[in-house]
């Protein structure tokens, strides 16, 4: 049996029918004319609702009301007020027929309306409305018969006669695609329900080795994370390249990559879905370990970052906040020097503001106006400028070395005229300095050579009776040892008094100095050839390196040999028996070096700086013979020469480099 009932329909389009004038709900591809429609008029004057009920048998909408739109005055309606769109609008009072499409030829045309009330529950907008053609559609799909409204969910309810007879409704299927394959949604859903039901007896298992395995996982998570960043037999933290970038930049990177995954997997999906079930379920599964990759670096990266400390840092919104803070402190620890150019420039701006206003009906007096303020602009920063190149030209004297030069600040202005001052003071100050230390190393230069010269004369005295009594013939044995003692001892107080007025002098510069060209090979040869001997004696082994051609260098023989000697010496005395010396000489084209090499009899547990220091020697203990001046006489003699002596001690390598500066062969032409 046939039943009358309500059935809802999803009405997906509001449309206006351009031929006539009628507004229509679309619901399962049938037009139903919207039974009450409410529009808003607004002209100059007012805003008014106009209401109207659809009449099937006229196929038009009759006019109900009118009144003021929500929150308008309540007025009195004057018909001879009304322009041409309320006039339409209005027709010929309550009652009176209307079809939209009467207003197309107006301003008010269905592009205008704004909003619209449908049925006095939904309210839309003009641009929502769907512009059709009834002579276009078929007769049949206009629905010209009430039973039917639109509820409070926006659903239109139609009222359908409906069959009351139950059917069976059959699908067929495929069983399987030509792989074998059940590709269909119910075949994935039935492959399902069938792993389901095989291994549900063992649900609890399966929970407890899912949770076992969440535990683990997370263990695991934790022990990178606790891990990350350490390596073995290093305490410090390892970074890597990806680490030392900027923060957002490296989670950009992350992001486009899984993004990059989800661009892949998305399309899979769906085409997998009807092709392969289990192909799909693999895609998934290996997307989901690249994606879960990605963000365990991501993660371990953080934590190498947390660990490094301070890891906001290296990022650009921290920089950025960086320099802008640096901005704003630089202004504020400066604001006694920014204040008064923010205030020169206020004035300066506000005067300029008020002669263009005052000027600005003339602009020749604009203009002239403008000029005087750029004429009076430059002047001071002219005279700025003068101001900083007189300062500059104080700080560059200064530099050189001109103490007494002295800074005019008569005509200097503001913080000008007190960084002059304080330049002023320095060189003052650095004159005094100066006069004192030169004052204490002429004082410490004289005490050295009046002692060492009062000390001479008794010594003096003492060698020659020493002298005298070695002539004598003493029949004590005991005598003769003594005695033996003494000439020993006094020859070496008298070396160390000449050494140490040979270093006073040396470090004063009291010594001439004439430097003449001088062929490095041949006296190199010359020098080192005289201790081939000696070397001998102490089972030393002597290797002269040098280059084929002639090498020149601006130096003082005298001194030179003082120089070489001392060095010699040295190694005669501290080298380690049984090994060998080496002696290069080598040029680069810009210097001329001259290295003695040998290894130390001695621990060297001091730097070659200190070294060179006076009474500074390599053996601590003191058990051999020298004082310790011999390094120091050198380097002074060596700087008197325009040279350079470096030390260099690494291990038991004891390591002497002279430098000279290299002659070039129109230099050598010239001289």
């Amino acid at each position: 049996d046939g039943s009358v009932q309500w059935y809802g329909h999803y009405a997906d389009r509001i449309c206006y029918d351009n031929d006539s004038g009628v507004i229509y709900y679309r619901a399962d591809l049938k037009y139903y004319p919207v039974q009450n429609v409410t529009l808003i008029y607004e002209n100059l004057q007012r805003r008014y609702e106009y209401n109207y009920s659809y009449d099937f048998d006229e196929k038009a909408y009759r006019f109900n009301y009118c009144r003021p739109a929500e929150g308008e005055p309540d007025e009195t309606d004057d018909t001879q007020t009304m322009d041409a769109v309320e006039k339409i609008l209005y027709g010929d009072g309550f009652g009176s027929m209307l079809t939209f499409d009467e207003l197309d030829a107006t301003a008010f045309n269905h592009t205008a309306w704004g909003e619209i009330l449908l049925d006095n529950i939904r309210s839309i907008d003009s641009s929502e409305l769907t512009l059709i053609s009834s002579s276009n559609l078929s007769p049949a799909s206009f629905v010209n018969e009430e039973g039917y409204y639109l509820d409070e969910n926006y659903t239109l309810m139609v009222m359908e006669n409906i069959d009351a007879k139950k059917y069976w409704v059959v699908s067929m299927i495929p069983d399987r695609n030509t792989e074998g394959l059940d590709t269909t949604r119910y075949g994935q859903a039935n492959w399902i329900i069938n792993e389901v039901y095989r291994y549900g007896t063992n649900a609890v298992i399966g929970m407890i080795v899912m949770i076992i395995a969440l535990c683990i996982t997370f263990g695991a998570l934790i022990f990178l994370a606790v891990g990350a960043g350490h390596r073995r037999n290093k305490k410090e933290i390892v970074t890597t390249v990806f680490d030392r970038m900027p923060f957002e930049a490296w989670t950009a990177i992350a992001v486009i990559g899984e993004c990059i995954i989800l661009m892949i997997v998305a399309p899979s999906i769906e085409y997998l879905s009807k092709q392969n079930f289990g192909i799909l379920m693999n895609v998934l599964l290996t997307c989901a370990v690249i994606g879960g990759g990605i963000a365990l670096w991501h993660f371990l990266g953080f934590c190498v970052r947390v660990k490094c400390g301070k890891w906001w840092r290296n990022s650009i919104c921290y920089r950025i906040f960086s320099r802008i803070r640096g901005g704003v402190m630089i202004v504020l620890h400066n604001i006694n020097i920014f204040w008064k150019m923010f205030l020169i420039i206020g004035v300066l701006s506000v005067l300029e503001y008020m002669g263009l206003v005052n000027a600005r009906s003339d602009l020749d007096q604009a203009i002239g106006f403008w000029l005087l303020e750029k004429v009076i602009i430059c002047f001071v920063l002219i005279k700025l400028l003068l101001q900083l190149r007189d300062l500059q030209e104080g700080s560059r004297h200064l530099a050189e070395g001109d103490l007494q030069y002295h800074i005019n600040m008569d005509k200097m202005w503001w913080e000008c005229k007190k960084h002059a001052e304080n330049l002023n003071k320095i060189g003052e100050g650095m004159s005094r300095a100066v006069d004192e230390r030169m004052k204490s190393e002429r004082f410490k230069t004289e005490l050295i050579t009046n002692v060492s010269h009062d000390i001479k004369t008794p010594l003096t005295s003492i060698i020659n009776y020493v002298d005298l009594l070695g002539k004598e013939e003493l029949h004590n044995d005991k005598a003769a040892e003594y005695l033996e003692v003494l000439d020993r001892q006094s020859s070496k107080l008298k070396k160390l008094i000449e050494d140490l007025v040979e270093a006073s002098k040396a470090s004063t510069g009291s010594l001439p100095v004439s430097n003449e060209r001088i062929e490095a090979g041949v006296f190199l040869t010359q020098t080192v050839g005289e201790f081939e001997e000696k070397l001998s004696l102490v089972g030393l082994e002597l290797i002269v390196n040098k280059p084929l051609e002639q090498v020149y260098i601006m130096a003082d023989g005298r001194h030179l040999w003082r120089v070489v000697d001392n060095l010699m010496n040295n190694i005669c005395k501290y080298a380690q028996p049984d090994s060998r010396v080496y002696v290069n000489l080598d040029s680069t084209g810009e210097c001329v070096t001259i290295t003695f090499k040998n290894m130390s009899k001695y621990p060297l547990n001091i730097s070659g700086e200190e070294l060179m220091e006076r009474f500074v020697r390599g053996d601590q203990s003191r058990n051999t013979e020298g004082h310790g001046l011999g390094l120091s006489i050198a380097k002074s003699l060596m700087d008197l020469m325009k040279g350079e002596l470096e030390i260099i001690v690494d291990g038991d390598l004891f390591k002497v480099v002279l430098r000279f500066a290299y002659l070039k062969e129109t230099e050598i032409e010239e001289i």
